[in-house]
């Protein structure tokens, strides 16, 4: 599975992206919602299969950072987990 893991706390990042990839998992990181955002279309979004999010970033929150995603077309099937 391929996963875009949004979190400002680089501890929290890190321990989860270690987490996901030592269960197999491919992992991009991003530190706010607006690099969630460039990521998920520079990487490309047909690549990830679900966008793992903080809620409370700065500057984009990671609910907003959903919502831009979602109602794009290219967002349109990602599942979230905030």
């Amino acid at each position: 599975m391929n996963i875009l893991l949004v979190a400002d706390n680089s501890s929290i990042r890190f321990k989860l992206s270690r987490f996901f990839s030592e269960c197999g998992h491919e992992v991009v990181e991003a530190e706010n919602g607006r690099d969630g955002v460039v990521k998920f279309y520079t990487v490309g979004s047909t690549y990830f299969d679900v966008i793992v999010t903080d809620i409370v970033l700065p500057g984009l929150s990671g609910k907003d950072m959903a919502k831009r995603i979602k109602n794009s077309y290219l967002g349109s099937e990602i599942p979230f987990w905030p």
